[in-house]
């Protein structure tokens, strides 16, 4: 897609101030107009809120680290704050972390389906009952259609390549000449996307469980469901053998039945715990987040996408990526990306070494499941432009 420069070349300015809804003063934003559609970049635009926390050594400083939130769909405003938290001081140093909430999400021009799911704490996700896959499609065709009446203007231009077009916008108006990234899950896809469009730009990048692009979507979520299936086990065993704890059941069978029965308690009228009313639709999300983390399993215990309008920028093919080489982070037992796409993300760019450490998690730099091994690794590269001479398993 051809486009023309924005951000520092077209003289954009940027007004720094509190954070909306952050309430640590370190961090600092201000809002970017981009264009909606970045092949026309005389057309309409939209507002991009970015963040900004300072490298912490300016006589070492190297350029901007950026980051934004997961999902797609989270925030991403905050997300430096989170950031500095899990790496090293080295790269602290050297870096203005720069955060950004991506198009048509929270502060950033945000958009609608009209749903009540969409209020804080609340979620849409196909139902968590038993239900043929006819209904299931009439359900996400109806949701698809309303999406289409509150937000269709933007609709065809919600996709990952328009996301990193956004990017180096920020880039551009930040006056930096290449940016560093890290980012987990789809935000490291969305530096792929990046580093397929714009290799030239690229510095430093640190991708975290990538998931293969060239195999997004449905032949992802295909392969996936071995790993979903063998977590999803793991987790009821936990529950069965700490059944004093949870009373759940004192084998995994009872227990899959009693979470099964609870979901479909909730789907008829929402189960009251504490000072929250759950969802069939939240119970089915922490199910899911139970088979991306380990760690969180104490926590937790206590759609089809046919109907959506897709552009076709939306997945610049990973077997055209160019960029130089990038770090790239794997669990060996990650259930929301198995490592394979991992794997082929570090073959497909040329140079890059893969790092895996053997633990069932998603995003183990990000979750903070690093073993010394991987954080090292990740200093290494972000902080000395170092990468292993050879594949790595911590």
């Amino acid at each position: 897609m051809a486009v023309a420069p924005v951000g520092a070349a077209s003289g954009a300015t940027l007004a720094w101030r509190a954070c909306p809804g952050v309430d640590d003063p370190r961090l600092r934003c201000a809002s970017l107009k981009v264009p909606l559609d970045h092949a026309r970049p005389a057309g309409p635009t939209i507002d991009i809120m970015i963040s900004r926390l300072a490298a912490t050594d300016p006589t070492l400083r190297r350029g901007v680290l950026i980051t934004t939130g997961g999902g797609p769909g989270g925030a991403g405003v905050p997300e430096p704050l989170n950031l500095a938290a899990v790496v090293d001081p080295a790269v602290r140093a050297r870096y203005d972390i720069v955060g950004f909430d991506m198009r048509f999400v929270e502060r950033s021009t945000p958009i609608t389906c009209g749903q009540p799911e969409e209020e804080p704490g609340g979620y849409w996700v196909r139902t968590a009952t038993y239900q043929s896959l006819e209904d299931t499609a009439v359900e996400a065709r109806a949701y698809a259609r309303a999406c289409a009446r509150h937000a269709g203007w933007a609709l065809p231009f919600a996709t990952t390549a328009q996301a990193a077009r956004d990017m180096d916008a920020i880039r551009a108006v930040l006056g930096e000449r290449k940016l560093s990234f890290l980012g987990g899950s789809y935000v490291a896809m969305l530096g792929v996307a990046y580093g397929t469009i714009l290799p030239h730009l690229v510095d430093r990048f640190v991708l975290d469980s990538p998931v293969n692009y060239d195999l997004a979507s449905r032949p992802y979520e295909l392969e996936r469901l071995p790993a979903f299936e063998e977590n999803y086990a793991a987790f009821t065993r936990y529950l069965a053998e700490n059944n004093a704890t949870f009373g759940l059941g004192v084998t995994p069978t009872e227990v899959a039945e009693t979470l099964s029965e609870v979901v479909a308690e909730a789907a008829i009228d929402p189960i009251v715990a504490g000072d929250h009313a759950w969802t069939a639709g939240e119970l089915g999300s922490l199910t899911v987040i139970a088979t991306y983390f380990a760690q969180l399993w104490p926590v937790v215990a206590a759609d089809p996408c046919a109907f959506w309008p897709v552009s076709r920028d939306n997945t610049p093919p990973l077997a055209r990526n160019r960029a130089p080489a990038a770090l790239v982070v794997a669990a060996l037992r990650d259930a929301s990306v198995p490592p394979a796409n991992s794997i082929a993300t570090a073959r497909a760019i040329a140079g890059s070494r893969p790092v895996t450490v053997g633990k069932q998690t998603h995003v183990p730099l990000l979750s903070g499941q690093a073993n010394a091994c991987l954080a090292g690794t990740v200093t290494d590269h972000l902080a000395r432009g170092r990468l292993p001479k050879h594949d790595t398993a911590c």
